[in-house]
């Protein structure tokens, strides 16, 4: 069961965070405050839920257009590690598109600060010399290349 419940308006996309999961919303919130530049722009949030903005799901893309944003995502993968921070859950379905800012990603519940040098959303979990945050997906988690369908860089790179 999910520890949230989306609901989609024509402007914004409101989170409501399950009954004993209300945490991760404080935790999303901080990062949406920490990273403006990153993430869809947060527009209300209280206890159990927060609103964002609505932006384009890439995989609503066709296929070139999404492939389009590859080295942005991968630059702006690049520039969340440089912050000090890993999102660690980089699966295309976090991944929007805004009209003007470009793309952007969504669902930081298990984001955290960088602990190395290298960066867990590009190279994977061991590389980066911690523990997956997605165990159930492998020993990397989600990162570019990890072996899932909607990894950025099996989707984005393959022919």
């Amino acid at each position: 069961m999910s520890a949230a419940k989306v609901v989609f308006g024509n402007d914004s996309v409101v989170k409501y965070y399950r009954p004993g999961t209300g945490i991760l919303g404080v935790h999303e919130t901080w990062y949406y405050h920490v990273l403006p530049w990153a993430t869809p722009a947060l527009l209300n949030y209280g206890p159990g839920w927060i609103e964002i903005e609505r932006c384009i799901p890439i995989l609503d893309l066709d296929r070139d257009t999404a492939r389009s944003y590859r080295d942005s995502l991968r630059d702006l993968l690049s520039s969340i590690h440089e912050a000090g921070f890993w999102h660690r859950d980089t699966i295309l379905r976090n991944v929007v598109v805004h009209p003007r800012r470009g793309v952007l990603l969504i669902d930081w519940e298990t984001a955290t600060p960088a602990t190395s040098d290298v960066s867990y959303d590009l190279y994977g979990a061991r590389a980066a010399g911690v523990e997956s945050a997605h165990p159930a997906r492998g020993p990397d988690g989600i990162w570019w290349d990890a072996p899932e369908d909607l990894s950025p860089g099996v989707y984005l790179d393959a022919d």
